[in-house]
């Protein structure tokens, strides 16, 4: 993986915390991931500026050879969470034979004083 630094990202309306290895919604709530959903996400939002291919997907989110349609419903599980959809898609695009890429925007390295505030909203802990 990358040598970035833990942090909060927001994605839409969600925030994934990397350091408490969890997603939360804008209301609060703690998003269910299994670990391999957890871990495509990871590696989408690092490389959200460009197209990631599925062998690439093999070699570093599951580190085996997996069948395309491993990675096809690990993809769409993940789409569920975001209620993202693969026809009209807000969160993630496939482009077929290409790979996948994350294109709703990736607020990143914003740093663990966010914390979710009033449940439904993001702000910065004034110190």
């Amino acid at each position: 993986m990358h040598d970035k630094a833990l942090f909060l990202y927001k994605i839409g309306n969600y925030l994934f915390d990397e350091k408490l290895a969890q997603v939360t919604n804008l209301s609060g709530d703690v998003v269910d991931l299994s670990p391999l959903v957890f871990k495509l996400l990871l590696f989408l939002i690092h490389n959200n500026d460009r197209l990631v291919s599925k062998q690439e997907l093999i070699l570093k989110v599951w580190t085996q050879h997996v069948s395309s349609g491993s990675i096809d419903k690990t993809i769409s599980q993940l789409r569920k969470v975001f209620g993202d959809s693969a026809t009209d898609p807000t969160y993630i695009i496939t482009r077929r034979k290409l790979g996948y890429r994350l294109v709703m925007p990736v607020t990143s390295n914003v740093p663990h004083e966010i914390k979710i505030i009033n449940r439904g909203q993001f702000g910065t802990v004034q110190s």
